[in-house]
């Protein structure tokens, strides 16, 4: 679906009424985010940290992604718990990249949660009734022509 873009949860107040509320809501509770990502990357030197934790990477740091793929589709989850990590990651990398050398969109889904269109092509008789599988297809067909 996506890399990770705060991977070690900094930031994500779980006392925030915002995140409280999407609780409820969200596959995941905001508290496994640091929990997933320190056992998933502490052993890694911190050099590396902006491959897996793009929020905390300098700014400009992915100015020449356009050079590995002119596309790019980024998705959050309107009740997601990451989802004001990866606005936050739109505005601070890619939003720059969509004004020079790439076609970047940024899609956020209304009371959508964490791998939501994942979820959608798995468990969904007709998945393309959700208007985020609608995109994801059209996005994918389009790579094509």
């Amino acid at each position: 679906m996506s890399p990770w873009f705060n991977a070690f949860g900094q930031n994500l107040d779980i006392n925030n009424q915002r995140v409280h509320d999407r609780y409820e809501k969200d596959c995941i509770s905001p508290s496994s985010v640091p929990v997933w990502g320190h056992k998933c990357f502490s052993h890694v030197p911190e050099n590396y940290r902006p491959y897996f934790d793009a929020l905390h990477a300098p700014t400009g740091w992915l100015d020449n992604i356009g050079s590995i793929s002119s596309r790019w589709l980024i998705t959050a989850g309107a009740d997601e718990h990451l989802s004001d990590s990866i606005s936050k990651v739109y505005e601070k990398q890619f939003n720059i990249m969509s004004k020079n050398d790439a076609d970047v969109k940024f899609y956020l889904q209304a009371d959508g949660i964490h791998d939501d269109g994942l979820m959608d092509f798995m468990l969904n008789d007709n998945p393309e009734r959700n208007e985020l599988s609608k995109l994801v297809w059209a996005w994918f067909s389009d790579g094509f022509q």
